[in-house]
């Protein structure tokens, strides 16, 4: 009987025990496995979330504290705009997600089980004999949730990878896409580079200025600042293409430092013809250019065209021509240092072509050491050689005692015409021009001021009659071979470069503008040669 009660203990003990361990078994199957997939589930989420979280604030909010890599900014960059977003920012914030995702996790699993130690297994606010397996079945879930967590997020991260390669790769191939497009549609309109009106340097591709800033875009085409459209540092949009939209832009030359003013309106839209001016000092080139000018509009009537200035430049000096046609004698002659080409577009039916009339002074032809300033020459396929009869002794010899008194010798050029021809042509084909293949225009000037003579007695304009007349009347033959010989087609003017009226061009003119301005007729062999 004495060991009654210590039996009575053990077996309240046994059955405690036995108790607490069915309980903790059944704890074990039935329970623990809900709450640690409820804890796995809770800790995922919520360290997905966090992720979730890094991407939306490193690609959308931007906030300083998901920004831990310095970013790409125009002012670091080689053009003042703004990386395009799979050219550097995509790989930046795919870097920063990879960083700040895990570490936010990280953190936030830590306190989770900082939680989940101090809540069930070092300070419960009861027994630990009943907290310890809660905690020790959370510890499972969270360790289970975060594994979980670290797959998904792996998943997210590779796809996120995959996406910014695959973007990129499409993005590249989009570019190379649009630049062939690009150089084609460029080869088809018949354009082979940009020419510079200033200093005559051709260039592949302009430069733009951006409209609002005026910050210069050296190549704006698409590439890694943009494929259809690039941001300027100014937060404006700029076309990337010609098709889009980049001819609209100030186009600018791309000669550094010697040069690099604006080109002319529309650069790069259009094809271009060079019309380069030649022939002696005082020959009459200047006012000739002049009158071309001024003589366009009804030149274009009558190739059904319509003409326009085609920049600030040429539409700025218009009225300085009209004032030099005005002009009685002589101008001035052509300033030694590099004119400004006139620019015009001349639009006939569908097809538009910018045209740059160059006017250069006579010795840049002779003079060696200035002949590279006339590399606008190699893109030539018309010329206008300007004669003056005035030059030449044969034409004083045959004038009367009375004609001799009536003209001024000091209005004729002192260069002998046939002389300027030979060494400007050897200046053109050492510059690359392609003369063989060139049409050649012979305005013979100065009409207005020697038609009173008997030498032109019977003249009709056309080229045919000038023609004879210069072989047979002044002794030129040589000459005339020696331009039909060089060119493929030759075409002799009459010309007066003078204002009749009320300051309309001399009827002269139109027909040498349109003749220049009418497109080339083109055989299997070359430039057909034809004598008109």
């Amino acid at each position: 009987m004495e060991d009654l009660p210590g039996l009575i203990i053990f077996l309240f003990v046994a059955v405690a025990v036995a108790a607490y361990v069915a309980a903790l078994v059944g704890y074990t199957i039935f329970v623990a496995p809900f709450v640690a997939g409820a804890a796995a589930l809770f800790a995922a989420t919520a360290l997905i979330v966090d992720y979730g979280v890094v991407v939306r604030g490193v690609m959308f909010a931007r906030t300083a504290q998901f920004q831990v890599l310095p970013p790409y900014r125009p002012e670091d960059e080689p053009e003042p705009a703004y990386r395009q977003y799979f050219f550097g920012p995509a790989v930046r914030d795919l870097r920063q997600v990879v960083m700040i995702a895990p570490q936010r996790c990280q953190q936030r699993a830590q306190r989770y089980g900082s939680r989940i130690t101090v809540a069930f297994i070092t300070a419960p606010p009861v027994s630990g004999l009943f907290t310890v397996p809660i905690g020790l079945t959370l510890w499972l879930g969270l360790v289970v949730g975060v594994g979980l967590a670290a797959v998904i997020g792996g998943c997210v991260a590779i796809v996120h990878i995959a996406a910014v390669a695959t973007v990129q790769i499409l993005a590249r191939a989009s570019i190379g896409i649009l630049r062939a497009i690009d150089s084609v549609t460029l080869r088809v309109k018949g354009i082979r580079g940009m020419l510079c009106p200033w200093c005559y340097e051709r260039s592949a591709y302009p430069s733009y200025e951006c409209p609002q800033c005026h910050r210069r875009h050296r190549d704006v085409r698409p590439g890694k600042y943009g494929v259809l459209r690039r941001r300027c540092q100014c937060g404006d949009s700029l076309p990337t293409l010609l098709l889009l939209g980049s001819y609209a832009m100030p186009a600018m030359c791309t000669n550094l430092p010697r040069c690099g003013r604006q080109m002319s309106d529309e650069t790069g839209r259009f094809a271009e013809l060079v019309l380069p001016f030649f022939g002696g000092r005082s020959a009459g080139k200047t006012r000739l250019m002049a009158a071309m000018i001024m003589g366009l509009d009804e030149a274009g009537a009558e190739l059904g065209a319509s003409i326009a200035l085609a920049d600030a430049e040429t539409r700025h000096s218009y009225d300085v021509l009209r004032e030099v046609l005005d002009i009685e004698g002589n101008t001035l002659g052509t300033r030694g240092e590099l004119p400004r080409a006139h620019s015009v577009q001349v639009a006939i039916g569908r097809s538009t072509r910018l045209v740059h009339i160059f006017d250069a002074a006579g010795e840049r032809f002779v003079d060696i050491e200035r002949t590279d300033e006339l590399r606008y020459l190699s893109a030539a396929r018309v010329f206008v050689f300007v004669l003056d009869p005035m030059s030449l002794p044969q034409f004083w010899a045959q004038l009367t005692p009375g004609e001799r008194d009536d003209l001024d010798p000091a209005l004729g050029s002192d260069m002998l015409p046939e002389t300027v021809f030979h060494q400007s042509v050897q200046t053109m084909i050492q510059m690359g021009a392609k003369v063989h293949r060139a049409r050649l225009a012979v305005a013979i000037s100065k009409t207005d001021v020697i038609e009173h003579t008997a030498i032109l007695d019977g003249r009709r304009d056309d080229s045919s009659w000038a023609e004879r007349w210069l072989t047979e009347s002044l002794g030129q033959g040589n000459l005339v071979r020696a331009m039909q010989n060089e060119f493929a087609e030759v075409r002799f003017f009459f010309t007066a470069a003078v204002t009749v009226g009320q300051r309309k061009i001399h009827d002269s003119v139109p027909p040498v503008v349109s003749w220049c301005l009418r497109h080339e007729s083109h055989r299997r062999g070359g430039l057909m040669r034809r004598r008109d």
